[in-house]
């Protein structure tokens, strides 16, 4: 990975382009995976929940990464 790439990692972020192994070093592996269609076209939907501790007591956050060709195209956080 170039230099963005890796501080991208370390701080535990994901970007648009970033390949499905980037994000698996970034945010581990999802909870839930989809594949769209062939799975050598590597169309896929990736489901994380993790738990914040909160100033209100601890909270579930859901985010969604959205893959086409095994890059980052998008995602969504809950």
């Amino acid at each position: 990975p170039n230099q963005d790439m890796k501080e991208l990692i370390q701080s535990g972020d994901i970007a648009i382009g970033m390949p499905m192994d980037f994000v698996m070093k970034a945010w581990g592996e999802p909870s839930q995976r989809e594949v769209s269609g062939n799975p050598l076209f590597k169309n896929e939907k990736w489901r994380y929940a993790k738990s914040l501790s909160t100033h209100e007591g601890h909270k579930q956050e859901k985010r969604i990464v959205y893959f086409e060709g095994g890059r980052v195209v998008g995602w969504e956080t809950d």
